[in-house]
């Protein structure tokens, strides 16, 4: 789906939190090669058209978070510095597991246009219907699972626009922690091969922006503690009634916020129930188990299809590719494992007559055999071979016995 701002309301007072830095201090996010960041199409006369940054000079963040749900607004204000409009694109990173769910820019002049969202063919008509008719117009949409663009539309010279939007996230459990993340620094993320960006390259500043204000509520009376490992010098804690308030002034955008929240009882159910004006309630219940796992040895035993069919000939044989499968095996186990190696085809023979330690002596052997694998045993009796690893072989005591078969099924 892809939002078209489609709806014009009257003029508002400049957006609070928002803070404009002088033009001397501006400064823009660093653009990779899958083009973060804002991007301004300038045409000019008997010119090919020209893409550049556009200066982003102001960003505030606030979320109210629930449990494991956060709903979080970004308010954005960049500025147009050439003489004439452009049409500028802004790609912004977000986890995932987040969902847009409202958009809306004001202009310098007082205008506000907000977001509905739309079929994508129709979306991209009417925006590009009213770029050509020369009005304001926005359009999000998603060219990534964790990327959006944002097609902010004309911005008239020298003139400042504010994006706000709002995303809904899930946080992610850390230790008895909730995780809340923050995706300030798009450079490092991974960008798939084949993932090809619609837009041209373009040269940008790598300055990092400051001036970042963020509002964190953490709702719910058991919360302990938060803090953050990424930003802790710049942090400030505030407990109140119902509601733990994490903010954090002019900070940097050079990597990304992560604020963690511990409560007490982290591990209990829980649920809460939210009822609408109109009567309609929608409930939510959180499961957050602590789950202890034992380290318990064991013991492993590879039983190896040597019958005739695994030496078929092709362009590789099946009996190699057991015995590269079965060096892999080895060189993967535990140093606390025990392990022995049957080969069967219309009888079968353990490499050892016992299962052995898992050693540099233990492993020689076994890998010697694995490289001089041979389909030489005639026939496919699987049932011996599988009766005697798992019942008749001697158990190591203390393991816990897992069986591996490769075979070619014939």
């Amino acid at each position: 789906q892809v939002g078209q701002l489609s709806h014009l309301c009257k003029p508002h007072p400049p957006p609070e939190n928002i803070k404009i830095f002088p033009s001397s201090q501006s400064s823009i996010m660093p653009a990779t090669d899958d083009m973060y960041g804002l991007i301004g199409c300038l045409e000019l006369e008997d010119q090919p058209v020209k893409h550049i940054p556009v200066p982003l000079v102001g960003i505030s963040v606030k979320a109210e978070v629930h449990g494991f749900i956060a709903e979080v607004e970004v308010k954005q204000s960049y500025r147009n510095t050439e003489e004439q409009p452009i049409e500028v694109v802004y790609h912004f990173p977000l986890d995932t597991a987040s969902a847009v769910c409202a958009f809306e820019a004001e202009y310098e002049d007082g205008t506000v246009v907000v977001g509905t969202v739309k079929e994508k063919v129709q979306a991209q008509k009417e925006y590009s219907t009213a770029i050509k008719e020369g009005k304001q117009a926005q359009l999000l949409q998603a060219k990534r699972s964790d990327i959006f663009t944002l097609h902010v539309g004309s911005i008239p010279p020298s003139s400042h626009v504010t994006i706000k939007f709002t995303y809904i996230t899930t946080l992610k459990a850390e230790g008895d922690s909730s995780r809340f993340l923050l995706p300030t620094h798009v450079a490092p993320r991974y960008s798939p091969s084949n993932f090809v960006s619609d837009l041209p390259s373009v040269e940008a500043p790598t300055t990092i922006l400051h001036g970042l204000n963020v509002e964190i509520n953490f709702h719910g009376s058991r919360t302990q503690s938060v803090s953050t490992p990424t930003h802790p010098a710049d942090i400030n804690v505030e407990k109140m009634e119902g509601v733990t308030r994490a903010s954090m002034r002019n900070i940097a955008l050079d990597r990304d916020l992560i604020v963690l929240c511990q409560q007490a009882e982290a591990h209990e159910p829980r649920a809460c129930v939210e009822v609408r004006e109109d009567g309609s309630v929608a409930g939510l219940v959180t499961l957050f188990p602590q789950i202890e796992f034992r380290d318990i040895a064991r013991e492993f035993v590879f039983i190896i299809d040597r019958s005739g069919s695994m030496s078929y000939p092709n362009h590789r044989s099946q009996i190699k590719q057991a015995g590269e499968a079965l060096l892999f095996f080895l060189r993967s186990l535990p140093s606390s494992a025990a392990f022995n190696i049957i080969g069967f085809g219309s009888d079968f023979k353990p490499l050892f007559k016992e299962s052995r330690p898992y050693n540099d002596d233990s492993l020689e052997e076994a890998s010697e055999y694995a490289k001089t694998l041979a389909a030489d045993m005639g026939g496919t009796e699987i049932l011996k071979p599988l009766s005697f690893a798992l019942k008749a072989a001697p158990h190591r005591e203390g393991c816990e016995r897992q069986g591996f078969i490769l075979t070619d099924g014939k």
